[in-house]
């Protein structure tokens, strides 16, 4: 089905130095990362740290006169 040069053209690539490096290096870099999740896991490991932010008082609707007033009208159409 595929041709003898096809063949060992494959062959050559897939014995070449820089495929096996590529290779090696990506495994290395799996099991790191592995290792990492794992021991981040672990009972007695410390949580990431959380950011923690400071409130803004600044986006808080500010008080207006007008509740004050309307407050004001209701008690007096009540005793009316």
């Amino acid at each position: 089905m595929i041709s003898d040069e096809l063949k060992d053209f494959l062959i050559q690539v897939i014995k070449s130095w820089q495929v096996i490096a590529v290779t090696l290096v990506a495994i290395l870099y799996i099991a790191l990362v592995s290792y990492t999740a794992r021991f981040r896991r672990r009972i007695g490991a410390p949580p990431p740290a959380k950011k923690t932010s400071k409130p803004n008082n600044d986006k808080q609707p500010a008080k207006t006169s007008g509740a004050a007033n309307k407050k004001g009208k209701d008690k007096k159409n009540k005793s009316s």
